[in-house]
């Protein structure tokens, strides 16, 4: 009896195996953000992301992604700071669910880095200084802010880790 049960559950696993669709690692994903970024803002912004184009099995051509769907990002920003420091904006691709509502493991970033200042900044500061005091304040020059754009697509996201997707 209790070999006939291990048979029925083997067989079972093996063709719920078999119905479900393939979603390798390193299928592209596209991503586009939904909001604009930016590098100078003092509060925290709230990065909303979505998948832009249907995830779709090669073999099969079911949805394994829906079109819409919002990503889960990472975010890290730091804003231009004195003696000629640039702000910079840094995003990272966490997770998306699947049309079966797996968690599905991204693997791409982008990052933005404004125009460098410390030159300009200490040249001036310190070598006009030298003559005059107030020339100092030269070293309180900030580097460039970044901005990125609303409907901004990020390049060269990937899916994490091979997943078997049960599509209906």
């Amino acid at each position: 009896m209790k070999k006939a049960i291990i048979v029925v559950w083997i067989f079972s696993v093996i063709s719920i195996q078999c119905w479900a669709e393939k979603l390798p690692n390193g299928k592209p994903v596209s991503v586009r953000l939904t909001n604009s970024v930016k590098s100078n803002v003092k509060n925290k912004q709230i990065v909303t992301a979505i998948v832009d184009r249907d995830v779709v099995d090669t073999h099969s051509g079911a949805v394994l992604i829906g079109r819409g769907t919002p990503v889960t990002m990472g975010v890290n920003i730091r804003k231009a700071k004195g003696v000629g420091k640039p702000g910079e904006i840094q995003l990272q691709c966490i997770s998306v669910k699947s049309v079966d509502n797996q968690d599905i493991s991204l693997q791409g970033s982008y990052q933005v880095v404004g125009d460098d200042r410390k030159g300009l900044a200490i040249g001036l500061g310190v070598g006009l200084g030298l003559f005059c005091w107030p020339a100092l304040f030269c070293l309180c020059i900030k580097g460039e802010k970044q901005e990125l754009p609303a409907d901004l697509l990020l390049p060269n996201v990937v899916v994490n880790d091979n997943y078997n997707i049960k599509v209906k």
